[in-house]
């Protein structure tokens, strides 16, 4: 089973939340993904709290969260 490597948040770290909100609605089309990716960016909401309000485990939820950010990141790191 392949582990998730942590990828680095520098690469948005200089845009604005509005940017980062349009990034996310240009590239994600789940509407629950987007409401996750969200939640964890721009109100930094933990995977805990997340797996409780969407009604999924920790682990489902980091897995969004990294599947999501893979999706974002190759469309902005060169």
């Amino acid at each position: 089973m392949a582990t998730m490597k942590p990828r680095k948040r520098s690469s948005i770290d200089h845009l604005t939340n509005t940017m980062i909100e349009s990034l996310i609605d240009e590239y994600i089309r789940s509407d629950t993904k987007r409401r996750i990716i969200k939640r964890r960016w721009l109100d930094g909401v933990t995977y805990a709290q997340m797996g409780e309000e969407f009604g999924y485990s920790e682990r489902q939820i980091k897995r969004i969260v990294y599947n999501v950010e893979e999706a974002i990141f190759k469309h902005i790191e060169p």
